[in-house]
């Protein structure tokens, strides 16, 4: 446990506060949590530290969340079993199921862009043609091309998360996780009566995104052709 943890939680126990320590004990790729990960939660469900990305971290505190809880009143510690999605994987699925779910994890996102893009004219918010055309493209050339990146990254360093590399990737994941941050996005431009500049939004997100993915890439390649040993920050 890292030594931030371990002095908030003296600090938490020395006035008497109820806290919980959830720790990684089992986990199974794509998820970007390790063994030995530890994160601290309150009672308000605020999480310090680090036990997964954007979809382990939430089960934990967020969908299942009467199991921390109740380690908060019972003192005894407990399990969570993650039995739903991890990065749009099962956990206990067959490798021909996952694959079969992650292709229409990667599909699906893409049909929703493109009914976006095609319904702006219904709504009285149509881009001109040429300009419908590069928005729409970078939308989902860009997605394609960050799970690529993403695919690259944990073939090349065996299996390692990009995204787990240093805490600045996890954070970064963290903020940009995908349909999350997109579904807000898009939320609220209809709120301003805008879709129109909520998917131009997505589509600065998307670049984003993957310049920082394959920069860091680059630097991940950068390293182990300097012979540096590549692991996650999880694992230190």
């Amino acid at each position: 446990m890292k030594p931030a943890l371990i002095r908030l939680a003296a600090d938490l126990s020395a006035k008497g506060e109820p806290y919980v320590l959830a720790t990684v004990v089992w986990r199974r790729a794509p998820s970007s949590g390790k063994e030995g990960a530890t994160a601290l939660i309150t009672p308000d469900r605020a999480v310090r530290g680090w036990i997964g990305g954007a979809c382990a971290e939430p089960t934990v505190v967020l969908k299942l969340p009467r199991d921390p809880l109740l380690a908060l009143s019972d003192r005894h510690p407990s399990i969570v079993r993650e039995m739903a999605l991890m990065m749009g994987r099962l956990t206990h699925a067959s490798p021909a199921v996952n694959r079969l779910r992650s292709a229409i994890e990667l599909i699906y996102p893409l049909l929703w862009w493109w009914g976006w893009e095609h319904g702006l004219a219904a709504y009285g918010r149509p881009f001109e043609p040429i300009y419908a055309t590069m928005v729409l493209w970078v939308v989902v050339g860009g997605a394609i091309a960050i799970h690529v990146v993403e695919a690259l990254a944990m073939h090349r360093f065996n299996g390692m998360e990009i995204h787990a590399w240093r805490p600045l990737d996890s954070r970064f994941r963290l903020v940009s996780a995908g349909r999350n941050s997109n579904l807000a996005i898009l939320a609220a431009s209809l709120l301003f009566r805008r879709p129109d500049s909520g998917f131009v939004i997505i589509a600065w997100s998307i670049l984003i995104g993957l310049i920082f993915h394959s920069v860091r890439l680059a630097q991940l390649t950068e390293q182990q052709s300097q012979r540096h040993k590549i692991t996650s920050w999880l694992d230190r």
